[in-house]
């Protein structure tokens, strides 16, 4: 049961950076070369598969102008 719970949170977390990333007009493919990954696995993280390490959180959220607090559900959406 608990895990389902950690499923819901991160594909809600994905959905986060799927939405930012349509936002910002960017394709996997650049937002990967951006924070030095594959597509298939921004894929995974929007999708909710897998979740970015901090490392790549904080790519993420410089690249995508948002902030890990909200990222992680801390703070509400802007």
């Amino acid at each position: 049961y608990a895990s389902r719970g950690l499923g819901d949170v991160y594909k809600r977390q994905g959905e986060k950076i799927r939405y930012k990333r349509l936002k910002k007009g960017l394709t996997l493919k650049e937002l990967a070369k951006i924070v030095c990954t594959t597509d298939v696995t921004i894929s995974r993280w929007e999708r909710g598969i897998v979740r970015p390490n901090i490392d790549n959180v904080i790519l993420l959220a410089k690249a995508l102008n948002f902030s890990i607090d909200e990222l992680a559900g801390l703070k509400n959406d802007n």
